[in-house]
């Protein structure tokens, strides 16, 4: 079966965001936005500043409909989806405080895969703000978080990041960019852009 393209995927979801009011459905809303802004952000299609300016609305409109206390691992997914978006678009201070947040919001004994990549989105920008002493420390955690046998290939990846600084680049639960299961599922595991940080993989983030 041939995978949906770009403009197929942020069609059909701005076709269920119509069907899905977010004054009835607050929460399924939000998801919905959530997802939007991650097929934005790994379009190839158009002006790429432009993708990431829709992807920023469509994150600041979800993370107003998940409460932290009642949605704390999708308001922390989203959280660390923004930092993604801000960084690139140069507002790396702001990016670093969105993935720390949902570093510290994702619980490490059920979400550890997930707060480790949030860590190394940290490490990342705080490397390029001129913060190498916290980088360090961001990157250690994330090495902590992502030991075990069962997370070898992102224990690589943050070992490579952390010697290599902004050059490196981290693909989460292993998967080669764009690749079709990614898409089917709308997990943020990979990034168009060399270096990029990497979305914590909402593998299980119910759909609406």
């Amino acid at each position: 079966m041939t995978p949906p393209s770009a403009q197929e995927i942020v069609e059909g979801l701005e076709a269920r965001l119509r069907k899905t009011p977010k004054l009835n459905k607050p929460l399924e809303h939000g998801l919905l936005r959530y997802q939007l802004a991650l097929a934005y952000v790994e379009s190839p299609l158009g002006i790429r500043r432009v993708n990431f300016v829709k992807a920023l609305e469509a994150l600041n409109e979800a993370l107003s409909l998940f409460s932290p206390s009642e949605h704390p691992i999708e308001y922390a997914r989203s959280r660390n989806a923004l930092g993604v978006v801000l960084r690139e678009l140069e507002k790396k201070e702001d990016a670093a405080a969105a993935f720390r947040d949902a570093a510290e919001r994702l619980p490490d004994a059920t979400h550890r895969a997930e707060r480790g990549g949030a860590l190394n989105n940290l490490g990342l920008t705080l490397s390029e703000v001129g913060r190498p002493q916290e980088a360090v420390a961001a990157y250690e955690e994330a090495l902590r978080a992502f030991e075990g046998g069962a997370f070898v290939r992102q224990h690589i990846s943050v070992r490579r990041c952390r010697t290599s600084g902004p050059s490196c680049s981290m693909l989460g639960e292993g998967r080669s960019p764009g690749s079709t299961a990614s898409r089917r599922r709308w997990r943020p595991s990979t990034w168009p852009s060399k270096c990029s940080p990497v979305p914590a993989t909402p593998s299980t983030m119910p759909l609406p």
